[in-house]
C-alpha cells in the first residue's frame, strides 16, 4: 500500500515552548505542517491537551439535540389509536 503525500499531514507533538521545526517527506514531498489533526474519530492536538477534542464532540452533540428538538417539538404526546 502506498500513501498519498497531498493527503498526509506531519504534526509535532511537544508541550515546549519552542519546539523543534523541521519538513517530513513522503515520496519527495514535503508534507503539510498542521497543530491539530483527526485520527480515528479523535481530534489531537501538538500541545497534547484534550479541549479541542471535547469542544468538537459537544459542539455536534449540541447541534444533534437541537435538530431533535427542532423536528419533534410539533409531534403529538400520545400516539393516535
Amino acid at each position: 500500500m502506498e500513501f498519498n503525500p497531498s493527503k498526509c499531514e506531519a504534526i509535532t507533538f511537544t508541550k515546549k515552548a519552542k519546539p523543534v521545526k523541521g519538513d517530513y517527506k513522503l515520496h519527495n514531498q514535503v508534507l503539510t505542517s498542521v497543530t491539530s489533526a483527526k485520527y480515528l474519530g479523535v481530534h489531537l492536538n501538538s500541545k497534547l491537551s484534550w479541549n479541542d477534542h471535547v469542544d468538537i464532540t459537544a459542539k455536534k452533540a449540541s447541534q444533534t439535540l437541537n435538530f431533535a428538538r427542532r423536528n419533534f417539538s410539533t409531534c403529538p404526546i400520545k400516539p393516535h389509536p
